[in-house]
């Protein structure tokens, strides 16, 4: 017997890479299968390649999942190339995102489920806001549950873009 619709959660999640300045800047939201956001992220990362940094925020988000309890997890993201790595575990990826996909599958056993997807650019908006608001920011920020940037519909702000 699986779980409910009602017990699934939503991880969308996305980066920037700033190439002049060699950094990069991750961005996650969690929600609840109504769509409310239980949680929202943006962090700095010391990493530049986008490959790299799109799996290490799937990681960071799903090491945030665990913390909030979340048993059953979808997981979307923007990036096709690293969402094919962790469908489809016997299709060979670049050594350089190894090690992180490695430690995803690991995480994926602390769920009782855990699916990835690939989603349009236009539906993952938020997350991407979320990312690039990392310009303006010097670490780890967790965005208030009440902020009004952060609509159900998964619409963003102008006042955040």
């Amino acid at each position: 017997m699986g779980a409910s619709p009602q017990s699934f959660f939503k991880l969308n999640c996305d980066t920037s890479v700033q190439l002049e300045k060699k950094q990069g800047d991750l961005g996650f939201i969690i929600r609840d299968s109504q769509g409310r956001c239980i949680t929202a992220i943006s962090e700095p990362c010391n990493a530049w390649d986008v490959l790299l940094n799109e799996t290490l925020v799937v990681r960071q988000g799903m090491l945030e999942a665990i913390s909030e309890e979340i048993d059953n997890l979808i997981i979307e993201s923007d990036n096709q190339e690293v969402i094919l790595a962790l469908q489809t575990t016997s299709t060979p990826f670049p050594v350089l995102i190894r090690p992180i996909v490695e430690d995803i599958m690991y995480l994926q056993g602390c769920f009782e489920s855990c699916t990835f997807l690939f989603i349009p650019r236009a539906k993952n908006a938020i997350v991407d806001a979320l990312a690039r608001r990392v310009l303006s920011l010097a670490k780890r920020t967790s965005w208030p549950i009440s902020n009004p940037c952060l609509f159900e519909d998964g619409s963003v702000s102008r006042s955040f873009e």
